[in-house]
């Protein structure tokens, strides 16, 4: 089961981006001689976390309440547990309504990025 903190997330969320990050840093340069300079260390945190689906429209709501307050929470995804932070200067969550009605109910589904980060 996915979640974060008490909320259930739907299980077929899907993170298109787990497997781009690096958990190394480099940095290349060239000395004024010319001498290659190659400095590298590994990351404390910060993995991004994308999270992409349909969530419907009831727990989109939680999960905006919980996004206006900024803390640490902890996620659990697909049998792994992180703990993460909203991602706000990426747009913590960003949501478009499946159907556009009048006067969309909790059962509506909206297409939804989650953005986290690993602390």
């Amino acid at each position: 089961m996915n979640t974060l903190d008490a909320i259930t997330l739907p299980d077929d969320l899907v993170w298109p981006d787990e497997l781009e990050w690096s958990p190394v840093e480099q940095t290349i340069d060239y000395a004024t001689g010319g001498m290659l300079i190659i400095q590298e260390g590994v990351k404390q945190a910060g993995r991004p976390i994308n999270l992409s689906g349909l969530i419907t429209r009831s727990v989109l709501l939680n999960l905006r309440t919980l996004a206006a307050t900024p803390a640490e929470h902890t996620l659990t995804f697909n049998g792994q547990i992180y703990t993460v932070r909203f991602r706000y200067a990426d747009g913590a969550i960003a949501a478009r309504e499946l159907v556009g009605y009048a006067d969309p109910d909790d059962h509506d589904y909206y297409e939804t990025t989650l953005r986290f980060i690993e602390v």
